[in-house]
């Protein structure tokens, strides 16, 4: 009887536990390449507001309040992974142009999270990255200061799909700075 109790109890302490978290990457690992690419930003900075600071992964419901998420945290620092990622991405834009100007480019993020949906089936429905950014000469002139509000509507079903969404409004992002750069440099 003991040792059916003992099965039964375990039984349900197994059942009743918390799944384990998941954590997320932005962008995930790439194989190095050998193309050479015009590297225009030298340094790249990138500052978070202070909800974002946290490796949880935010979700506003439908009033505007953040949530964070239990289960699902990011891998890596949020303000580290938008640098690399955005400067890659900038970078790339560059492939096959040549120019001797470089750029440090300073990235101020004050929303990026998704917007909760009401339809329980979804996970959300609108993902937003609001903010603005400097970008300045290598000698430190300022040469443009300009805000950007991107937002993506969509239907997301799982979390899995809200961090691809982020990562597709960072590369909106980096587009729209690159044409930034390429309007301001002298590129062959």
């Amino acid at each position: 009887m003991r040792i059916l109790i003992l099965f039964f109890s375990l039984f349900l302490f197994a059942c009743s536990s918390v799944p384990g978290k998941t954590f997320l990457l932005l962008q995930p690992p790439q194989q190095a390449s050998a193309i050479e690419i015009t590297h225009p930003v030298k340094k790249l900075n990138v500052q978070l507001s202070e909800y974002l600071n946290r490796p949880a992964l935010a979700i506003a419901n439908q009033q505007g309040e953040i949530l964070f998420s239990e289960q699902y945290q990011w891998a890596e620092r949020l303000d580290i992974a938008l640098a690399d990622i955005l400067q890659q991405r900038i970078n790339q834009q560059f492939l096959n142009r040549t120019s001797n100007q470089k750029y440090r480019l300073q990235v101020f993020i004050q929303r990026f999270h998704s917007i909760k949906s009401s339809d329980p089936e979804l996970a959300a429905n609108q993902m937003i990255l609001k903010g603005e950014y400097l970008l300045f000469s290598d000698q430190g002139d300022l040469l443009e200061q300009a805000g950007f509000a991107l937002q993506q509507s969509q239907q997301i079903e799982d979390y899995q799909d809200i961090n691809l969404a982020m990562q597709d409004l960072i590369k909106q992002l980096a587009e729209l700075i690159s044409q930034q750069i390429i309007e301001l440099g002298k590129f062959k």
